[in-house]
């Protein structure tokens, strides 16, 4: 029974990242998976089942969601003395802290008592990448850079070069809020490499709208989207997350091309989804999306009050 039901679980995790299982019906897996479970006491099963809970949350954008399962996971994989299943149950956390619509100080907190309890190097590595990378888009860039790097390089050693290259996304993000998008590009380029070559879509199509972002502040906007479709073409319509950054990023474009129109519309309907969103700097980048294609259509006096409030936000 146990054997059977892991096996199920561990299907539904590849289904789901390679956009082939609906949230729906993951979350009813899980749901069945744990009344089967809960009884019998197996605490790995229930481990690797609160995890599957943890990658629809994750899909759908829920960042406290996944942190609350993500917890349930790394108990009973503690209890269970699995230390794979904990170690993956730490990452998940960390991302939700470094994504997560909390404050900075918040989410240092949360990284900071992962590394304190860190058993094991990769549990280490885990941790102090996610804090880097808080530390980095608050500002700390040396000593946040040489984290990252390190960490990713205790993934390359370890033979994890798909963890290794989804996490390209966090430390571009660190270097478009540094405001070195060449870098950011320099740094998603050679992630999505690796992977295309896996067949790997859940990372790669969030990976991909950050190249996009990208490429448009360097002004390279018809290739920013050419990289906007091909992220849409392998986003799940689930992907609460992506679908965001590709609508904002997509306004954008449409100013762009003096379509002011169609860039407002698109511009507002991203704002009013980014406000209910529980993804770091979502509402905020909506309103700072707004400004800009305020500014473009010669509306400057209109921009004044989405740019003050896009500030109030982030500070």
């Amino acid at each position: 029974l146990t054997i059977a039901w892991r096996a199920r679980i561990q299907l539904a995790l590849m289904q789901q990242r390679t956009n082939t299982m609906s949230s729906d019906d993951a979350l009813r897996l899980v749901e069945e998976a744990v009344a089967a479970l809960t009884p019998i006491g197996d605490d790995a099963g229930l481990a690797i089942a609160w995890q599957l809970a943890g990658q629809v949350q994750n899909l759908l954008g829920g960042m406290d969601e996944l942190r609350a399962v993500m917890q349930r996971a790394l108990g009973h994989a503690r209890r269970a003395g699995n230390v794979r299943l904990e170690t993956e149950s730490v990452f998940w956390i960390g991302q939700s802290a470094f994504f997560g619509n909390r404050s900075l100080s918040q989410s240092m907190n949360i990284c900071s008592d992962l590394v304190d309890a860190a058993q094991t190097p990769l549990q280490r590595a885990h941790a102090r990448f996610w804090l880097a990378a808080i530390r980095g888009v608050s500002g700390e860039l040396s000593d946040a850079r040489l984290e990252l790097e390190e960490a990713r390089r205790t993934y390359h050693e370890l033979g994890l070069e798909t963890l290794r290259s989804g996490t390209a996304m966090a430390c571009a993000l660190v270097e478009l809020h540094a405001g070195d998008p060449v870098l950011a590009e320099e740094i998603l380029r050679e992630g999505d490499a690796v992977l295309e070559a896996a067949g790997e879509k859940g990372f790669r199509c969030t990976l991909l709208a950050y190249l996009g972002e990208a490429l448009y502040q360097q002004g390279r906007y018809e290739e920013a989207e050419r990289v906007v479709a091909e992220s849409e073409a392998i986003s799940s319509p689930e992907d609460a997350v992506n679908l965001l950054l590709l609508a904002t990023l997509k306004a954008r474009l449409f100013a762009r091309r003096r379509d002011y129109v169609r860039a407002e519309q698109a511009a507002r309907e991203a704002l009013a989804a980014a406000a209910d969103s529980k993804f770091r700097f979502a509402l905020e980048d909506a309103l700072m999306g707004l400004a800009e294609i305020l500014l473009l259509a010669g509306r400057g006096a209109e921009a004044r009050r989405p740019t003050q409030q896009a500030l109030e936000l982030y500070e």
